[in-house]
């Protein structure tokens, strides 16, 4: 059976991928989800530049953006929150978090409290741990116990959980005694039960687990089904959950735990847009919420219908099609389905920037619409995807670039190109690298003394490698950080991954070390936290170096919505499961947390 992002953390558990620099070129791209400029952003690209010039006049290192109208700052060791006038939100930490939901983590003498906007501590440091606040309550750990305080710095429980999870629409899940039980928001508790696992609140119901099964109870620990589906996805905007059964067959029930829709289909999804994609008798088609028959079921694969133009994409006869929702297809134009490396069908959506793609239908490409109408073949055997408005096209010697109506905006005549970032593409012409911009002009060469580089362009720096050595050279090429690391990865989120002395560390795109040169392998900032490895594990820092959650996982992987799943290292003590799933406050969490 086919399976394809149910979840958001199907696929959590993987090794990260290191970016070392390749000279080998390529042109996959991820989808552009916002391809144009936002006055937004620009304005608040403009806020943040006076917090950083203040800083930097006060002489503090400073890890931004803001949060909450203050700037993260450290001087002389110590951390703080600064206002855009240069003064201290408060006093100075050993070490502060970032503001959620009106409050921030501070830390003291390796215990954890909280302070308000102002400032102000709410609660003095004295826990273990301190997860954010959410709906006015924040998990907190003392002597491997868990509980919650409020805003106004009151525990609302005793310290006695084995765990506890976050308030979500005015109920949480605490263990206590191997019992999972039902806490309100005053702290009591509704009820104790005795199962495996269990989910998240969500609209006054939960899953529950039991022997590899699950089931939904209300807020009051009510049983609305029996401990029987193999798997309960989310609830919808529609109310109705996804659910598998013991016989691999899917079907949808609603928040009274009734099957509304009766498990009778091979595969299903869940709802979009209205429908459901659902797999019978080895053919896909669409249901609708009371699980009528809107398309019958006879295409190889299906895709959601999209939200803007009401066209989904099919596959059938290994020809993709676009249809309405009708079933019926839009126009006459078909496009090639691959197969993959076992030589099966390889079912994979166009990536649209601004409702345009490139396909492939053999030897052919073509410049398609997200409506299904207008499809124009490429004069080219070769192009990527849309990127800033643009797409690497080659004839199978030479590259160059078109616009998104298809027409030439830089000649094909290199022999390796990399896409825009920031307006500032690398290419190769000959024997000689180049940076150009987007109307085709060079504004840097690099000198013939590199002797490799990476194959893109990131932060305005590209690694380059001389002498043996790994350092960086921007658009003008122009070396600013000299080749002096015997590895070097591309910038991500403003920092470098670059190895020294076989220890790795980061640097700034100014050179300047921003986390000292202590882990045996590492990965790329993602989302705010990097990947590092220490003797005793992988553990994850923050920009500030700061270890955030402890080096004890036998892998590596990447926050997903703020979450991650880990295997705790063999022979290590901790309060983590063998499997933990954490948030970046290093707490554990539920699936739907």
């Amino acid at each position: 059976m086919m399976v394809a992002n149910r979840s958001a953390f199907g696929a959590l558990l993987f090794l990260f991928s290191f970016l070392f620099v390749s000279t080998i070129p390529s042109y996959a791209q991820d989808p552009d989800p916002d391809d144009f400029a936002d006055i937004d952003n620009m304005f608040s690209d403009l806020l943040d530049a006076q917090y950083f010039t203040k800083a930097e006049e006060k002489g503090y290192a400073y890890f931004g953006p803001p949060t909450g109208l203050k700037l993260k700052i450290r001087h002389q060791g110590k951390y703080a929150f600064m206002n855009i006038d240069g003064s201290i939100a408060g006093t100075f930490y050993d070490f502060v978090v970032d503001f959620k939901n009106g409050f921030a983590g501070v830390s003291r003498n390796k215990k954890w409290g909280f302070v308000d906007m102002n400032g102000e501590e709410i609660v003095q440091p004295r826990y273990d741990m301190a997860d954010d606040f959410y709906g006015g309550l924040a998990r907190v750990i003392l002597n491997g116990k868990f509980g919650y305080v409020d805003d106004k710095g009151n525990e609302i429980t005793p310290m006695v959980y084995e765990y506890a999870g976050n308030f979500s629409d005015g109920y949480a899940w605490v263990k206590k005694n191997d019992e999972w039980v039902i806490l309100d928001k005053k702290g009591k508790e509704i009820k104790s039960l005795k199962v495996d696992g269990v989910k998240a609140f969500s609209d006054g119901v939960a899953v529950v687990s039991k022997s590899g099964k699950e089931g939904l109870v209300d807020a009051a620990g009510k049983a609305l089904t029996r401990i029987k589906y193999d798997r309960i996805y989310s609830f919808r905007n529609n109310m109705l959950a996804l659910v598998k059964t013991e016989k691999k067959l899917w079907g949808f029930i609603d928040k009274r735990g009734e099957e509304v829709i009766r498990p009778e289909y091979e595969d299903a999804f869940s709802f979009e847009e209205g429908l459901a994609r659902i797999k019978k008798d080895g053919k896909w088609g669409y249901i609708d919420s009371t699980g009528k028959l809107m398309i019958a079921p006879q295409f190889d694969y299906v895709f959601d219908f999209d939200k803007k133009t009401g066209i989904a994409i099919a596959a059938r006869n290994m020809e993709y099609l676009f249809i309405d929702r009708t079933g019926k297809p839009v126009s006459n134009f078909r496009w090639m389905v691959k197969n993959n490396a076992l030589d099966e069908p390889d079912y994979i959506e166009p990536v649209f920037s601004k409702g345009i793609a490139i396909v492939s239908n053999g030897a052919s490409l073509y410049r398609i619409q997200s409506n299904g109408l207008g499809a124009k073949p490429l004069p080219y055997p070769v192009a990527g995807n849309y990127h800033n408005g643009l797409a690497v096209v080659g004839d199978g010697k030479k590259y160059g670039f078109i616009d998104m109506n298809g027409q030439i905006a830089i000649p094909l005549k290199y022999d390796e190109v990399s896409v825009f970032d920031n307006d500032v593409a690398l290419v190769e012409e000959g024997n000689t690298k180049k940076f150009i911009d987007r109307s085709g002009n060079v504004v840097g060469v690099m000198p013939s003394t590199i002797e490799k580089s990476s194959a893109v362009i990131k932060h305005n720096r590209v690694a380059v490698k001389s002498g043996g050595k790994w350092g960086y050279m921007d658009a003008s090429g122009e070396l600013v950080i000299p080749c002096q690391f015997e590895e070097a990865s591309n910038f991500a989120e403003e920092l470098a991954m670059v190895k020294k002395d076989g220890k790795y560390g980061f640097i700034t795109d100014k050179g300047r070390l921003a986390i000292p040169f202590a882990f045996s392998d590492a990965g790329p900032f993602y989302n705010g936290f990097a990947a590092v490895k220490l003797q005793s594990g992988w553990g994850f820092i923050d920009k500030t170096g700061r270890l955030r959650i402890p080096a004890r996982f036998n892998f590596p992987g990447k926050f997903y919505d703020n979450e991650i799943e880990l295997e705790v290292a063999s022979g290590k003590n901790s309060l983590f499961p063998v499997k933990a799933r954490l948030n970046k406050r290093s707490m554990p969490v539920l699936e739907e947390d």
